[in-house]
């Protein structure tokens, strides 16, 4: 599966919520959802996903800056993952998850992740349901 997605570095609550909804994606194609289960976890090796160090930076002009991001691992990705289907299962809890996705460059990154997934083969109403909220709710269009 190739990715056309923007290679952005994302905190690691963006990274929950990507996670999230991934999962969600997956339950809205019941039929694609396993090949969706594989597509997520291949995209940390196919996108090289990065994280930075700090969720939240504290601005702090005597402080040094962030170190670089670095490549998020298989085992990372897969930890994130199993964190997201414990705390971030249903539409509930993820949706202010993702709302709190405030850089306008991550909110593009997972849209582009999330449209990339979705539309790998076929897009399901319950996809487009999300990609559409996420698009409605982030000003994407």
């Amino acid at each position: 599966m190739t990715m056309s997605s923007p290679r952005v570095p994302l905190t690691r609550r963006e990274l929950m919520a990507l996670a999230g909804l991934l999962q969600e994606l997956g339950r809205a194609d019941p039929n694609g959802a396993a090949a969706q289960t594989n597509a997520a976890i291949d995209l940390a090796g196919e996108l090289a996903l990065l994280r930075e160090l700090d969720d939240e930076p504290t601005g702090s002009p005597y402080r040094n800056p962030q170190p670089p991001a670095s490549p998020l691992t298989g085992e990372e990705w897969l930890a994130i993952r199993a964190s997201a289907a414990r705390s971030l299962a249903g539409r509930e809890p993820l949706r202010p998850a993702l709302r709190a996705i405030q850089r306008p460059e991550a909110r593009r990154a997972i849209h582009a992740m999330a449209y990339d997934i979705a539309t790998h083969a076929h897009i399901t109403p319950g996809e487009l349901n999300w990609l559409t909220w996420l698009e409605e709710e982030w000003s994407l269009s």
